[in-house]
């Protein structure tokens, strides 16, 4: 079902090849996301906000650092070699 979906956004092969231009602008989209994350966390220390909200700040800080690592893991285990 995933690679369907890709495809019909135009993201297959060919499309995903977009993304390695932004690969020199790698440095500032993690800095842009580590500040986001850094003004949400102080937001959330302030201020009152529900569980819900504190858990998907988490998870998706989560997944910001999964794929801040990504391609060192993939260097890791071989995938592109």
């Amino acid at each position: 079902m995933g690679p369907v979906i890709l495809v019909s956004l135009g993201l297959g092969t060919f499309g995903l090849s977009f993304f390695q231009s932004l690969a020199p602008y790698r440095p500032i989209f993690i800095i842009l996301a580590a500040g986001s994350l850094a003004y949400v966390h102080i937001q959330m220390e302030k201020g009152k906000m529900s569980k819900r909200y504190k858990k998907l700040i988490w998870v998706m800080t989560v997944i910001a650092v999964i794929f801040l690592f990504f391609p060192v893991l993939i260097n890791q285990f071989g995938f592109l070699r």
